[in-house]
């Protein structure tokens, strides 16, 4: 896990300010293979109606190391308990994914990314040949592929790209949760930016480009 630094900001999309206690993010997206290691965990899946349902990860060995997928809200959060740990908050998440007070447009500073860039900053589609499932480079990417963390200020990976990040902040309906990131199916680069707010997605949804990562007080 990384360590970030307590902060008073504002978001990035609404005119909110916030204030956040000290605390440790996982560095890279819990993988498909943690979390497939869980005994007590329920097993991923989905019955999307979408062709993205295709896109599970959890059925294939090879894609271990990619973000485990296809999971909702609830069965995040008690993976995420099952190891000391807890979701963050939508809050957490944009002073992390930002980099504190550096207020990043995007992890790695404030270039928007774009289909030609050499070498590659995030794993989404719009940069990506065609392959048929599962071959490589469909779906989600392995984590830390792009090396975000190299110039990330709290050293994370894929906190724009790959996958959404539940939270546990409600969404803009009961039920529904705030999503962070944007995810390997995007295309536009204003969905990964780290202030933008995906704010209408059930806590039911178990969607093959959503995933999480897990947060944790510091050790005393």
């Amino acid at each position: 896990m990384a360590y970030v630094p307590r902060g008073t900001f504002e978001f990035a999309d609404v005119e909110e300010r916030a204030s956040v206690d000290a605390f440790c993010i996982d560095e890279t997206p819990v993988t498909m293979a943690a979390y497939n290691a869980c005994g007590t965990c329920s097993p991923a899946g989905t019955d999307d109606a979408s062709s993205t349902a295709l896109y599970c990860n959890s059925e294939y060995g090879f894609r271990g190391s990619d973000p485990a997928n296809c999971i909702d809200a609830l069965q995040a959060l008690y993976y995420c308990e099952s190891v000391g740990k807890t979701l963050p908050s939508e809050a957490q998440w944009e002073w992390a994914a930002r980099g504190g007070e550096e207020a990043r447009p995007y992890p790695w500073g404030g270039a928007p990314p774009t289909a030609d860039d050499d070498p590659e900053r995030l794993c989404w589609i719009a940069a990506r040949d065609s392959a048929d499932w599962p071959d490589r480079p469909q779906g989600t990417c392995p984590v830390g592929s792009f090396a975000q963390a190299a110039s990330h200020p709290f050293g994370l990976e894929d906190m724009s790209g790959n996958i959404w990040h539940w939270t546990t902040s409600e969404g803009s309906r009961e039920g529904d949760r705030v999503v962070r990131g944007g995810g390997w199916d995007n295309t536009d680069a204003d969905r990964v930016r780290t202030g933008y707010r995906n704010t209408g997605i059930p806590e039911g949804t178990r969607h093959a480009a959503l995933g999480f990562r897990c947060v944790a007080e510091p050790l005393p």
